[in-house]
């Protein structure tokens, strides 16, 4: 019998490595969801609340921020400012921050028209869009119920609210992270290398929103895809590698193109000190944020605590230093050029007129008293923390953020931003983690947690031990924060249906939220005290109900009892934050430096809002009046002295409420002759209102701050000599509010030019005040009748 041919054995074909296969081992909790008509509506209802929040009254008050207002009336006009985010129509100088937000921004305008309503429509569509998107994101992992109370955590969150509607640029900021967190999620579930690439992509766009701050979320997307994808050690390193490049190469393309290209050719870099992106990225939006220095110009690198010597007139310099201001003897501060521009500003003693204080809530009347140097160790009140309405201390920290330390979130003037549901979030991380063992690749929950729990813990961290900062970057917090609160509610209402310790969290819960939440409002009382009852009986009547249920198996096992009791608590969690959220969207508010809550808080400096450094004393204080108090004003359309707005119409007559003196606008342009730029001032906060209502050139010597070290007294000559620029509206000594100073070309300017009267410019409606030098060692003369601020021209001597 003749046998079988045995077949030859086939090849071995290359080894190709496939995802490991994804723990599918079903956890125990058994999940309810709702029906799918309910739950649509549900998301309905807190989707037309987000809608509202956002929408309502937007720009009917103002741009908000004046300064990246003008950027974007600049960026409109060509394609040269457009790249390099020029912030005045002539391209002297550029805004501080990379250009994605603002094209956003830009975009619109040229779609809709450049008005208020058209700049702040990108950031409120970014944050209707985040809320949608976190449902998505936690519902995933935790269901419809988390998913929908994450939402309308977020949806009310008074940070994000106030930051939707601002031309700050921190809620497309958000939106682009939580993009990035559903890439990395796709990534972390099927260890596929395109999510993670997606999600580098994200972040790299997000640091052209705002920097380093987008980079707040890079540990938690890496820790996620490093434990939970389906690929082998090394596999998975190596695609975290290659997603780093991926980052860097996205995050740094622009900023290296702006400094390969030649100085000549582009406007200076504004707030850096040596002309360079990468170098403002690393530095002054980098590091220096965490360090706390103020880093604008030479002599204020250092950090707050030498900051805050030299206004205590503890760190002066040599008598013979240009920036000294020992000279000054005892006259009273002037008010700023800007004035002119914002009328209704501060008058000779640096108290606010009574017109502007009635007019502007929370503003208060200073009473500085012009000393040249203030109270030898002894902090100016303006810069030891705002002051809320009930005059309580808001803490230290530069821009009312409160002192360094691991409470400062829990307390104000950082904790009304976004401290409302941080317990109960806290404990919803403890609440997942002791689940059961880690297993985090085929584990949502515990992705989740890793994903959420690393967000929130890294940016805690940052913002409690952070030195310089605005409150309106919490927001990039408020999304783990909501997630959390969402998360943290349905799993530890799972364990209470349990034996066990972890039966005890709810309650618990609940009780810490509701102390914290008294503990804020009680440093409110001029307002939140109708608010504690409202509060603490809800919340003390379901947790005694919830406490009394694990005594009683019974009573533990009716739904209907318990679950009434838990919702009634978690509205009364979510009022205060509503309240907080509803009153600047009521009032129709448009802050310079968005915060949240009732104390009417433009500025972003607590509760207080500008009106802390109307009760310092000194040249320091003065100065920061000069440079901050307009953003107050510009921001509200206040106008207290009467002075006309920008081609005749109001806050709402498509100017977004910038008011100019049109007496100085049209001398300008009368003996303009052929020059480039219409004028010249210190800084971009003395020349935005004029971009604003005219769209025409103007320098800002100094940059944002008014010490960016741009010209030189040789520059500057040039510029005179070629005809460029013809007038310089300077005011005080020319130093910046960070500390640097101009002081050489203040001296260059006095010596060249003359000094045309103030009749010919200043408008009836201003009047005039008297008053003193400000800055001594300066070689030029206040002899003029307003604010100490002079118009000078040139005349080719």
């Amino acid at each position: 019998m003749m046998g079988i041919p045995t077949p030859a054995p086939t090849p071995a074909l290359p080894e190709v490595e496939q995802p490991l296969a994804p723990d599918t081992t079903p956890t125990a909790r058994t999940k309810w969801d709702w029906p799918p008509l309910w739950r649509r509506l549900a998301l309905a209802a807190i989707a037309l609340l987000s809608v509202f929040l956002n929408f309502y009254q937007l720009g009917a008050n103002g741009f908000g921020n004046l300064y990246y207002a003008a950027g974007v009336r600049s960026m409109l006009d060509n394609w040269h400012n457009f790249f390099f985010v020029s912030f005045d129509p002539g391209g002297f100088v550029t805004i501080d921050k990379p250009p994605l937000g603002f094209w956003l921004q830009v975009a619109s305008a040229k779609i809709f028209g450049f008005t208020a309503f058209s700049i702040l429509l990108p950031q409120a569509l970014a944050g209707v869009l985040s809320v949608l998107l976190l449902y998505h994101l936690v519902r995933r992992h935790f269901g419809t119920t988390a998913g929908l109370l994450a939402a309308l955590a977020l949806a009310i969150s008074p940070i994000s609210v106030v930051t939707n509607r601002n031309n700050t640029i921190d809620s497309t900021l958000v939106f682009v992270m939580l993009l990035g967190a559903w890439a990395v999620m796709r990534a972390a579930e099927t260890g596929k290398l395109r999510w993670l690439l997606l999600c580098a992509l994200c972040i790299g766009l997000g640091f052209n929103i705002k920097m380093l701050e987008a980079y707040l979320v890079v540990p938690a997307y890496g820790l996620l895809y490093l434990l939970a994808a389906p690929r082998r050690i090394w596999v998975r390193i190596g695609h975290l590698a290659l997603a780093l490049v991926v980052l860097l190469a996205v995050s740094f393309s622009w900023a290296l193109a702006v400094d390969l290209t030649p100085a000549s050719a582009r406007p200076y870099v504004g707030s850096s000190q040596d002309n360079s992106e990468i170098s403002l990225a690393l530095g002054y939006n980098g590091i220096e944020r965490l360090l706390g220095q103020f880093g604008f110009g030479p002599g204020a690198r250092g950090n707050f605590s030498a900051f805050e010597r030299s206004i205590n007139g503890t760190n002066s310099s040599s008598s013979s230093s240009a920036n000294n201001n020992s000279g000054n003897n005892g006259t009273n501060p002037p008010s700023p050029a800007s004035n002119y521009f914002q009328p209704g500003s501060n008058n000779s003693n640096g108290s606010a007129p009574a017109t502007e204080a009635s007019a502007t809530p929370g503003y208060n009347n200073g009473t500085g008293n012009g000393n040249a140097a203030g109270t030898p160790g002894q902090v100016p009140e303006g810069f030891q923390g705002a002051r809320n309405a009930g005059g309580n201390a808001g803490g230290g920290g530069m821009f009312g953020t409160g002192t360094p330390g691991p409470f400062r979130l829990f307390n104000e003037p950082l904790g009304g931003q976004i401290v409302w549901l941080l317990p109960l979030a806290l404990l919803g991380i403890v609440a997942v983690a002791w689940q059961r063992r880690p297993r985090f690749r085929g584990d949502p929950e515990q992705q989740g947690l890793v994903l959420w729990g690393v967000w929130l813990l890294t940016t805690a961290v940052f913002f409690s031990v952070a030195g310089f900062f605005h409150q309106y970057y919490l927001t990039t917090m408020a999304p783990a924060v909501a997630a959390l609160f969402g998360i943290g509610v349905v799993v530890m209402w799972h364990d209470y249906r349990r034996r066990g310790w972890r039966g005890w969290l709810l309650p618990l819960a609940l009780l810490l939220t509701a102390l914290e939440q008294l503990h804020i409002i009680t440093s409110n009382p001029a307002w939140g005290t109708w608010l504690i009852p409202l509060i603490a009986v809800p919340c003390a009547l379901a947790a005694l109900v919830l406490f009394m249920a694990r005594f009683i198996p019974f009573l533990r096992e009716r739904a209907q009892v318990l679950v009434p009791a838990l919702v009634v608590a978690l509205i009364a969690l979510q009022l205060t934050p509503a309240v907080w959220s509803f009153i600047p969207v009521l009032r129709g508010e448009a802050a310079s430096l968005p915060t949240a809550g009732p104390g009417n808080q433009f500025g972003g400096l607590g509760a207080g809002g500008f009106s802390a450094f109307d009760r310092g004393n000194g040249n320091d204080a003065a100065r920061f009046r000069s440079y901050f108090g307009d953003f107050e004003r510009a921001a509200s359309g206040q106008n207290g002295s009467g002075a006309l707005p920008a081609n005749g119409q109001g806050p709402n007559g498509g100017d977004g409420g910038v008011t100019v003196n049109t007496a100085l606008i049209n001398y300008l342009e009368a003996h303009r002759n052929g020059a480039k730029y219409l004028v010249a001032v210190m800084s971009s906060n003395e020349a935005d209102s004029i971009i604003l209502a005219t769209n025409q050139p103007v320098m800002a010597m100094g940059g944002f701050s008014g010490s960016d070290p741009i010209l030189t007294p040789a520059k500057l000559a040039q510029l005179v000599e070629s005809g460029q620029v013809r007038f310089f509206l300077i005011s005080g000594s020319g130093r910046g509010f960070g500390g640097g100073g101009q002081s050489d070309l203040i001296s260059w300017i006095t010596q060249h030019c003359k000094e045309v009267p103030s009749s010919a410019w200043e408008s009836s409606s201003t009047g005039s005040t008297s008053t003193g030098s400000f800055g001594g060692t300066q070689l030029y003369e206040y002899t003029g009748s307003f604010g100490g601020t002079q118009l000078y021209e040139y005349t080719g001597s």
